[in-house]
């Protein structure tokens, strides 16, 4: 059973993952919703939505029992915990009783430096190190210049071609 979810950070874009739940009952299951909260599409968070068994859109498996529904956790969420509620509805539309609720914790990824340094430098984003691969490259074309410059001797307007050679 999942316990937390991480969200992407602005920027990251969204991130897929598949609930399921299985559910039995002695009459016949028709149907398994979810009221997934901040989870849900837009606008949708108080919405019972249905889950499938049909081997499709994130379901492993077709009349296994097991109910999948794909959610979406868009970026820049709230971290919260929140409830989900889920419920089977049977042949005779009664709904399961009890709703089965899950507390699962909306986080952000938090990494280690010292426990796991590769795992960190990913987390920094490829923004970053692409910025310090950049200035490392400007200091250390710099720093040849430097050496050049002083084993060429001269006077630094000479070397720089500041000198007024109209004669």
């Amino acid at each position: 059973m999942v316990s937390s979810i991480i969200v992407p950070d602005v920027g990251d874009g969204a991130s897929i993952y598949v609930l399921t739940v299985n559910a039995t009952d002695h009459d016949v299951i028709t149907v398994v919703q979810g009221r997934l909260g901040m989870l849900a599409p837009v606008g949708q968070d108080t919405t019972w939505q249905t889950m499938r068994d049909d081997g499709q859109g994130g379901d492993a498996v077709a009349g296994d029992g097991v109910y999948s529904i794909e959610v979406t956790v868009r970026e820049g969420l709230p971290t919260d915990t929140i409830e989900l509620d889920f419920r089977g509805v049977d042949v005779y539309l009664a709904a399961t009783e009890p709703v089965l609720v899950v507390d699962v914790e909306l986080t952000d990824e938090n990494i280690d430096p010292l426990t796991d340094p590769t795992e960190a430098l990913k987390g920094l984003g490829s923004t970053m190190l692409v910025i310090f691969i950049l200035l490392g490259i400007v200091m250390v074309g710099a720093g040849v210049a430097i050496v050049i410059m002083l084993r060429r001797g001269g006077s630094l307007d000479e070397q720089l071609g500041l000198t007024n050679n109209m004669r």
